[in-house]
């Protein structure tokens, strides 16, 4: 696995471009580059797509989001990832398995806990290979999504968001 700044930069890139002294221009440049097709769930939460980090996140509107797809393209286009990240206390070094359900098909992948810039506690990070067949289902996923780690589960639409970032890895 690369080394967990990897994974930190798409959150920090993200971070950075939320910051609440943003002017209104740039955060509409952001809304115009977001697919028409977002659907909110009951709690407000919806996937959005930010293009400079090449990142879908699924939460609220102007955070960090709940959970992040990512595309990490190296020097070598043939070594793309996409990395996952879920904001959720993980203890560091700990390895789990997250399961994402859709219809009745489902796919697995691998994260770990990694210290986060964002708290005293780890969040999840995984990274999946851009061909990868689990990338492929949730690109094309017409059903609502629902990841599962551990004990927690979280439901969200499908979205282009995600399908962005599979063609941006592409």
């Amino acid at each position: 696995m690369r080394n967990s700044l990897v994974f930190l930069a798409p959150l920090a890139l993200a971070a950075c471009a939320d910051d609440p002294g943003e002017s209104g221009d740039a955060a509409a440049s952001v809304a115009q580059s977001s697919p028409a097709s977002q659907v909110s769930d009951l709690q407000g939460n919806r996937w959005f797509y930010k293009p400079a980090p090449q990142t879908a996140l699924f939460g609220p509107a102007n955070s960090e989001g709940i959970v992040s797809l990512s595309c990490n393209l190296s020097l070598d286009e043939d070594d793309a990832t996409v990395a996952f990240q879920w904001l959720s206390a993980a203890q560091e070094g700990a390895e789990e398995t997250v399961t994402v359900a859709s219809g009745d098909r489902s796919v697995e992948f691998a994260v770990t806990g990694t210290a986060s810039a964002l708290g005293p506690d780890a969040i999840w990070n995984g990274e999946i290979a851009a061909d990868d067949p689990a990338i492929a289902f949730l690109a094309a996923a017409s059903e609502p999504l629902t990841f599962t780690l551990g004990n927690e589960s979280l439901t969200t639409p499908a979205d282009e968001a995600i399908d962005r970032v599979v063609t941006a890895c592409n």
